[in-house]
């Protein structure tokens, strides 16, 4: 059982109840996966040690049954964490975007090939831009927030009272949908502060449209349909040197002069000290949220001392 709130749900709601949101069983899923582990000394002598741990994980979920209305709002639902039966768990559903047209609106392309202009102040009624005419088919389905590959490679090794540990972590198979600008106004106070960098892409004047990777005017969508496109989904592959310790342990020959300490070791450690990603974006997969992007994991080097009395 998958058990989650979503508010998106509440006509299923009973009114008397006196709540707008429930927590409740939602769908039924299946995973399946394989798990391997791997330890192995690669060198050993007298004097110097090589060991490695790998670690490797894989799994796929997939939603067997969903336990309510497939009536969903695609407006509310489009670049939000779903579970929907026969897909995966925690399946982001997006539009499709075919750039913008001659006045610098958005175009919205259906599975099917059709093609709406975002311009809801179009004065035809049947060309106005209506939010609520779009259903849950008029999106795509993105991929899934979960990795489906997760692994892990530790090294350790020591030469006599030196000894030296490294990890890198990996996880991927999965997508993260960026922060964008969306085509917002932009006001005063600290509005400007959150307007993302992409705003220097918006069109301007005609003729623009044409350019690659133009994105709607500035105060062209007040729906935010355009950070919920497809453009803004990347993959979230990424590799990550977690630990390195170096150490050095003082030998017992010194340690012995002195009755009060048994042991002594100085470590040197740092972390988070490169990482690569599969986007181009410059975004760190663990310090992003849907369409929120957060402070990057810190790097840090740290000297420490431990004593054994």
């Amino acid at each position: 059982m998958l058990v989650y709130r979503q508010d998106f749900f509440n006509a299923e709601i009973d009114p008397t109840l006196g709540f707008n949101s429930v927590t409740k069983n939602i769908a039924s899923l299946v995973n399946r996966g394989y798990e391997l582990s791997l330890n192995t000394t690669n060198v050993r002598t007298n004097d110097f040690l090589w060991s490695s741990y790998l670690g490797l994980n894989f799994n796929k979920s997939l939603v067997k049954e969903n336990y309510v209305s497939k009536e969903i709002s695609a407006y509310r639902t489009a670049g939000k964490v779903v579970n929907l039966s026969g897909y995966e768990t925690s399946s982001i559903f997006v539009f499709k975007d075919a750039g913008v047209n001659e006045e610098g609106y958005g175009i919205l392309e259906k599975p099917d090939g059709t093609k709406l202009v975002m311009n809801y102040r179009d004065p035809d009624p049947e060309k106005k831009f209506d939010v609520r005419r779009l259903t849950h088919d008029d999106m795509v389905h993105a991929g899934t927030i979960i990795p489906k590959f997760v692994a892990r490679l530790t090294n350790n090794l020591s030469y006599k009272d030196f000894s030296l540990s490294f990890m890198f972590i990996y996880q991927g198979g999965h997508i993260l949908v960026k922060d964008s600008y969306y085509g917002q106004y932009i006001s005063g106070g600290t509005a400007n502060q959150r307007v993302n960098k992409d705003v220097a892409k918006a069109w301007k004047e005609k003729g623009d449209e044409k350019k690659e990777g133009v994105l709607p005017k500035i105060g062209s969508d007040i729906y935010f349909l355009s950070n919920r496109m497809k453009r803004n989904v990347i993959e979230g592959d990424y590799l990550r040197l977690r630990d390195v310790v170096f150490s050095y342990t003082l030998p017992q020959s010194f340690i012995s002069k002195n009755k009060y300490i048994k042991d002594c070791r100085i470590d040197l450690r740092g972390k988070n000290l490169y990482l690569w990603t599969k986007n181009k974006e410059g975004i760190d997969p663990e310090a992003h949220g849907i369409r929120q992007r957060f402070y990057p994991v810190a790097k840090s080097v740290s000297l420490g001392l431990n004593l054994i009395f």
